[in-house]
């Protein structure tokens, strides 16, 4: 009997408090895990967010610094042959495709209804956000050598590609790129050489505006079907003779966009002001720099956060306008960027 009693094991008392106390462990256990892979979770998006702002600014400066740009020459002496497509005349998309003899830069106030440039199709632009505009003569790309094009590589390009030749303080000429040895307008252009002050380029145009998704849906419109509902920074790229849409930053809530009008001529902004006023007072010319501000919103969701009781469902910019963060998106962290970007090629003396 005594030896019976010596291996009867644990009661049931025993093994229903290991049992509760195992269960309590592996409770803390799991939250632990599930805790710290949320931290985790939350700490990637905060870098990608990071990164996002980062690529987002480089590019928005690089490119407005190019606005304008013509090769050493003022744009009221930059002229179009017949046969350049209406995307560069500017007979088509109007408000955007103003004569390049106007300007390489401008920028367009945000609207509540509708668009604020014809070409932006309603689905695909976030309401209430600026939308800036750019062209310029770009470098040739793919040539380690920095060299210029010549006549005879011009005239190989595709038919449907624009040009631009420019004689350094003289002018410049827009043009079919497959038209270089035959287009009249390029006569004093010695078109049949390629002396040093002479320069052939191509013609780039872009539109930058914020779009409610990233990847749009079946018919490539935001709202449709298949769109991922993120917001995302856009352009629309001028392809030969065609305008297309390019993603460039998912994330991309809101910009707001104000510009530095320089009306003594010392080439520093004296004030600030809003594209509507800007066009008004017809002083794009006097533009010489733009501040631009940017809500960029994490890509992870963080269930913890309540941005009502922290007190930031809405921004507010410099020139007075409010962006409020949609209710459904109101657990996403998201953050504000400002900054300055000079317009270059409208400050050269």
């Amino acid at each position: 009997m005594n030896n019976y009693a010596k291996q009867r094991g644990f009661s049931i008392i025993e093994l229903m408090v290991a049992s509760v106390l195992s269960l309590i462990l592996m409770n803390v256990i799991i939250q632990l895990f599930i805790s710290n892979k949320q931290a985790y979770r939350l700490q990637e998006g905060a870098s990608e967010l990071n990164e996002n702002a980062r690529y987002a600014i480089n590019h928005i400066q690089h490119y407005m610094r190019m606005g304008d740009h013509w090769g050493a020459v003022e744009s009221d002496v930059v002229s179009i042959s017949t046969g350049v497509p209406a995307l560069v005349t500017g007979t088509t998309c109007a408000g955007v495709d103003v004569p390049i003899t106007s300007e390489g830069f401008r920028g367009y106030a945000g609207v509540t209804t509708g668009v604020p440039v014809t070409c932006i199709a309603a689905a695909n632009y976030e309401t209430n956000t600026d939308a800036f505009y750019v062209r310029y003569a770009r470098s040739i790309p793919n040539r380690p050598d920095a060299a210029p094009a010549t006549v005879t590589e011009v005239a190989t390009w595709n038919p449907q590609r624009v040009a631009i030749r420019t004689q350094v303080g003289v002018r410049a000429q827009v043009f079919r790129s497959n038209l270089i040895a035959s287009d009249s307008a390029l006569s004093d252009l010695t078109p049949g050489s390629d002396p040093i002050n002479l320069t052939n380029y191509e013609f780039a145009a872009h539109l930058y505006y914020v779009r409610p998704c990233t990847f749009a849906g079946s018919n490539g419109t935001c709202g449709d079907s298949g769109d991922d509902a993120i917001p995302a920074l856009v352009r629309r790229n001028l392809d030969g003779f065609t305008f297309n849409e390019e993603v460039l930053v998912s994330g991309v809530e809101a910009m707001n966009l104000h510009y530095g009008i320089d009306e003594s001529g010392d080439l520093v902004a004296d004030y600030y002001d809003n594209a509507a006023s800007v066009t008004a007072n017809a002083t794009w010319a006097q533009v010489v720099s733009v501040r631009v501000n940017l809500v960029i919103a994490n890509l992870t969701r963080d269930n913890t956060l309540d941005l009502t009781t922290l007190g930031q469902t809405s921004f507010t910019f410099p020139d007075g306008r409010t962006w409020t963060v949609p209710t459904e998106a109101r657990q996403f962290r998201r953050q504000q960027y400002d900054f300055i970007v000079q317009v270059r090629n409208q400050t050269r003396a």
